[in-house]
């Protein structure tokens, strides 16, 4: 399921999808490349496994230095 990460810019990378214990919901990490900043920052949401609702924002945390890609 494709879904829009509401308010996030364009540049932005999916980490570490990880399901709940009860199987219910899929957490992941989403790292935001603004183009305000130099500086990336970190958000941590939450979405329904079985049908891609329920979309939420758990935490955001900025970023005091670069962090690296793990893919590069």
């Amino acid at each position: 399921t494709a879904f829009n990460l509401p308010g996030a810019p364009p540049l932005a990378r999916i980490y570490q999808p990880t399901w709940s214990p009860d199987g219910v919901w899929i957490a992941f990490v989403v790292q935001y490349y603004g183009s305000t900043s130099p500086d990336p920052y970190s958000g941590l949401w939450k979405i329904r496994a079985a049908d891609g609702t329920g979309l939420q924002q758990l935490a955001n945390v900025k970023h005091f230095s670069s962090v690296s890609d793990p893919f590069d």
